[in-house]
């Protein structure tokens, strides 16, 4: 993880599993420094069923794409398609 520089967005001893009536860590969530940096939330959730394992639901923000402004074209030929 150091040489990486991966960070962990779970908590320590967060458990991830269940199995009859033991509870364990087995899972982790490991980001860059940067991705760590837009997350909004990272924890267990029992949304799904069936599983030793639990679900993990990360909510990550994403940066949204900045639209140009292009000129009108009234003929395909002229289209610009490297720019769409």
């Amino acid at each position: 993880m150091l040489k990486h520089k991966l960070e962990l967005l779970l908590l320590l001893e967060t458990i991830t599993g269940k199995k009859k009536n033991k509870h364990f860590t087995l899972d982790l969530v490991l980001s860059t420094e940067d991705l760590a940096s837009r997350v909004i939330a990272c924890q267990v959730t029992d949304a799904f069923s069936g599983s030793d394992h639990l679900p993990i639901e990360t909510t990550i923000q994403l940066e949204t794409a900045i639209q140009k402004d292009l000129p009108t074209c009234q003929c395909f030929k002229c289209t610009k398609l490297e720019a769409v």
